[in-house]
């Protein structure tokens, strides 16, 4: 995935991976579902929670959002990578009550190390959500599924946040919803090529 536009073109391509990644875009849940929910959810929760989903779906976009509306809201809220997490940062953080904490790549953790972050989560009263690709015994906060109108609208807003003329369409993402066996990464991927060889065409 290019990381800037090919070719020296001279406008900006919206799928850039500057502009899509999971800490660059908003999480967009389609009909009346909203991301405060789902933070009240974890709010009133006594137990750790889960959000499970396919790799490419938006577990971790919809995790740094999680953290954005928690901020927001004056709240103690990180997210830490289970193959990346640095020995004593999620114990401590653990370790402060009413804190929000989301481990990604949970099941990268050891059996010991996750059965420690659910014992300190419950002793100190912290908030504990673990993402993960197949389903624990825990309560689940959100299931994710493949979303063509989310990728719609994300795909429109994309186009529309730089004043471009939409180049890629609602038909081209369901299209590629379909070619990338709802893979939502993949399809972000597909639309910075497509969007490049529409705009390359019309110069």
């Amino acid at each position: 995935m290019p990381i800037s536009p090919a070719n020296s073109i001279d406008v900006i391509n919206p799928f850039e991976t500057r502009w899509i990644r999971p800490d660059a875009v908003s999480y967009i849940m389609s009909g009346n579902n909203r991301v405060s929910d789902l933070l009240d959810k974890i709010l009133e929760s006594s137990s750790p929670l889960q959000i499970i989903g396919p790799h490419g779906v938006g577990k971790t976009t919809l995790a740094h959002t999680l953290c954005a509306d928690a901020e927001s809201r004056g709240l103690t809220a990180q997210l830490q990578r289970g193959g990346r997490i640095q020995k004593g940062i999620l114990r401590n953080s653990l370790s402060t009550a009413g804190s929000i904490n989301i481990v990604d790549e949970f099941e990268q953790l050891s059996r010991w190390q996750q059965t420690k972050a659910f014992r300190l989560a419950r002793k100190h009263g912290s908030r504990l959500v673990v993402i993960v690709h197949d389903r624990l015994d825990l309560p689940t906060l959100t299931e994710i599924k493949p979303d063509v109108l989310a990728m719609q609208i994300l795909a429109s807003q994309l186009q529309q946040q730089h004043g471009i003329a939409p180049l890629v369409t609602d038909e081209d993402v369901s299209r590629l919803m379909l070619a990338q066996q709802q893979n939502c990464r993949e399809v972000l991927f597909q639309c910075y090529d497509l969007f490049h060889q529409r705009h390359k065409k019309n110069r």
